[in-house]
């Protein structure tokens, strides 16, 4: 079933959908002027409004697919060039006809033509309007250049009432200026309104154009036709249109108020909507093209104005920030992030708070008063998505989490530096009471019934409602999220400078280690010749001169002999452990049990060696390089076999693991000498020994060195149980399934 196109002319808008209103295509206009869309390349009509006829003369049907030229000869030509440098709608007096005027736009591939009654001299509006903005140049201080703007406005246009209204960060609004004709008896300065009054499409077209203004309320609106453009099957976007029709929930909410005709004049300060200035008048409202030219005029300087007090306004405030950014710079710069915690204080003078508490991979960092640490962790975590763009504020924390102390802790700002996950500061507010004036009851909404059942309408009354509210912190001021901002910066800036750092740290780190193993790699290799001639002209001397040799000759040579062989494992083992870094790793499923059986065979069984071998039955796969895994069994069997006595008892076996997480893990268990506690990792470093080099059927060392980094190698882990006299038990923990780890398939440079 198709869908009907958008017409405030058909569709229903109630309280419950007003904050979806697609306001910027009503499908008609305020009927006090017409309309036609035309494509911009041959001037063909599109989409006309049905009172085209008795204002224009032109039928509307008629004029559908036919050019603009057969009705206004040479138009389509000045059209292209006076809307091309600007989206708000333009006079073009060639096309004035029957005393109306036309305004113009371009909106995408369209013209959008519009005609409304010709304005009358405006001489006299712009001396006024000149003499208004040097008045208001003069005012120093914001609440008297508001309070002046709408006397000045309200006097020169003849409105009735002229309020400015400031949008708080949760989009109500408060009247902090007015100027009200004696005539009425109603006032709105100071009162609040619900952001429901001004729905977030109505803002957001306030963002894009500086006026909107409404004739009369009680006009009935004018359809287009057809709805659909023909070309793009998509309605008509009169965004920047000065005749687009009104919102019915708007014009109920005029009427509600006794209101006929409005103006709003869009105030912006930092590119961003800040307020308006709304004008309302209890007739019909007729302003023409040069006094909305005029009221756009005051939106634009005052917008700038307000940006200009409020920057001097908190010129001190920026001068000290400034001097506190760059203290904290340099403390992040001779400490990196670690000097964040010392800097505890300027953080908390940055942003008024009770409470400031950083976060580092060591635990948390506070000042002042703070949530438990696990409601940290708590907040940290409700937060994870939120802070996705970097800073998070709210008046409201309780609302969101159960805290110990929700009264001292209810304002909450939170920033997320870039740099380690999970790395936040928090600045905490306690609660703050406070009074609120409302127009009317904020909750207030009537229910009436309709051909289409009950349905929601604005408020009907606008008296003053006194809320006295709880449960919230004072707001987070756009200044405050400003230097937060400014904050944010300094943070990346050294964490950028941090990361810099440490990639220079690594590639020399990398570097250096390169250079280690491939002098170890050549050393090793090359020494092993000189040593080898050593080695064998000693036992040519002691074959050929041993008998003409004193017995203390003898000796030495027999010492030479020694140590050659020595020096020739310890040479052995430093090339063999300088290979490990470079040898490509070829992992694939290993039958753990067959391979346990065929070391034990070799080292063990074959030699007849006293004392008992115990391997379990249906040892795991493994997931490992083959010629690897067979030395760190091998190692350390022969490590268990030496370290025991003739009452030996050598166990291999594999420890229960939770196969989710897809690893494996075996020992190898003797009941030897043990290993003191504080010799445990001295054991797995290269070369070192506890005891002497003939002892324990000497060794280079060397043998748990390599266990461990060939296990490393695969992105596992070694761990370590013995005690003297109690034997020692080496777990080896290793995957048991294809998705191995990523270091175990990460290789190293080649050497040098």
């Amino acid at each position: 079933m198709e869908t009907q196109p958008y017409s405030q002319l058909t569709s229903s808008v109630t309280l419950d959908n007003c904050d979806r209103e697609p306001v910027h295509i009503p499908g008609c206009l305020m009927p006090h002027g017409a309309l036609l869309a035309l494509r911009v390349d041959d001037g063909q009509i599109l989409q006309a409004s049905q009172n085209l006829e008795p204002l224009l003369g032109i039928s509307c049907q008629e004029s559908l697919g036919t050019p603009l030229e057969q009705f206004f000869p040479g138009l389509l030509g000045i059209l292209q060039q006076t809307t091309a440098a600007t989206l708000s709608p333009v006079a073009v007096p060639e096309g004035n006809r029957n005393g109306l005027q036309l305004v113009a736009h371009r909106q995408g591939s369209l013209f959008i033509l519009e005609w409304e009654p010709a304005p009358v001299d405006s001489t006299s509006l712009l001396l006024g309007t000149q003499a208004a903005l040097a008045r208001l140049e003069g005012c120093q201080e914001l609440q008297g250049l508001l309070q002046m703007l709408t006397e000045e406005m309200r006097h020169l246009f003849g409105i009735d009432r002229v309020m400015v209204y400031r949008f708080h960060p949760d989009w109500t609004g408060e009247v902090l200026a007015e100027s009200a004709h004696e005539k009425l008896d109603s006032h709105y300065l100071g009162l609040h309104f619900p952001a429901s009054d001004i729905p977030a499409p109505a803002r957001a077209i306030y963002q894009k154009i500086w006026l909107r203004v409404i004739e009369d309320a009680k006009a009935q609106p004018v359809a287009i036709q057809p709805l659909l453009n023909p070309d793009s099957g998509q309605p008509l976007d009169l965004t920047y249109s000065v005749l687009r029709a009104v919102s019915p929930m708007h014009i109920e909410y005029l009427n509600n108020m006794g209101v006929r005709g409005t103006v709003s004049c869009s105030l912006r300060v930092e590119g961003q909507l800040w307020g308006l200035v709304a004008c309302h008048h209890y007739s019909p409202l007729v302003l023409r093209q040069q006094q909305r030219a005029s009221l756009e005029l005051f939106a634009r300087v005052i917008s700038q104005r307000i940006d200009q007090l409020q920057q001097a306004a908190t010129a001190g405030e920026r001068e000290g920030l400034v001097h506190t950014l760059e203290e904290l710079a340099e403390r992040l710069e001779r400490e990196d992030q670690a000097g964040l915690f010392a800097a505890l204080p300027l953080l908390q003078s940055i942003l008024s708070s009770r409470g400031v508490v950083v976060s580092h991979q060591r635990g948390w960092y506070s000042i002042g008063d703070v949530p438990y640490e696990s409601e940290l962790e708590e907040i940290r975590r409700n937060l994870s998505s939120s802070l996705q763009d970097r800073v998070f504020h709210t008046e409201r924390l309780p609302d969101r989490l159960q805290l110990e102390h929700p009264a001292r802790h209810c304002g909450l700002l939170a920033l997320a530096p870039s740099g380690p996950e999970g790395e936040v500061a928090f600045w905490f507010r306690p609660e703050e009471a406070s009074t609120v004036r409302w127009a009317g009851h904020p909750q207030s909404k009537e229910v009436r019934y309709g051909p289409n059942g009950p349905r929601l309408h604005p408020r009907a009354s606008f008296a003053e409602y006194i809320q006295r509210a709880t449960g919230h912190s004072r707001p987070w001021s756009g200044f405050e999220l400003w230097k937060v901002q400014q904050l944010l910066r300094v943070f990346d800036s050294s964490a950028a400078r941090h990361s810099r750092r440490m990639q220079v740290a690594n590639l020399a780190l990398q570097r250096s280690n390169e250079e280690l193993d491939s002098f170890a790699f050549m050393a090793s290799h090359d020494l092993r010749e000189p040593l080898r001639g050593i080695h064998h002209y000693a036992q040519f001397l002691k074959e050929d001169y041993g008998d003409r040799l004193p017995p203390e000759g003898r000796e030495m040579l027999d010492g030479v002999v020694g140590l050659t062989s020595r020096m020739e494992s310890l040479i052995g083992s430093l090339l063999a452990f300088s290979r490990l870094n470079h040898q490509h790793l070829e992992c694939c499923p290993c039958d753990l049990q067959k391979m346990a059986q065929e070391s034990a065979t070799i080292l063990f069984w074959s030699r007849k060696l006293p004392g008992q071998l115990i391997i379990q039955p249906d040892l795991p796969s493994v997931y490992a390089h083959p010629p690897f895994l067979e030395q760190i069994l091998a190692n350390l069997l022969s490590n268990a076999i030496k370290y025991s006595e003739d009452n030996r008892v050598i166990e291999i076996g594999h420890a229960p693991h939770d196969k989710a997480d897809g690893l494996v893990t075996f020992y190898v268990r003797d009941n030897g000498i043990g290993i003191p506690p504080e010799f445990h990792e001295r054991v797995f470093k290269l070369f070192r020994r506890l005891h002497l080099p003939d002892e324990r059927g000497g060794g280079a060392g060397a043998g748990l060195t390599i266990v461990r980094r060939m296990v490393e190698r695969h992105g596992g882990r070694v761990q370590l149980q013995s005690a003297p006299g109690q034997g020692t038990t080496v777990f080896v923990t290793l995957s048991g399934r294809p998705s191995a780890p990523a270091t175990a398939e990460d290789q190293p440079p080649e050497p040098v």
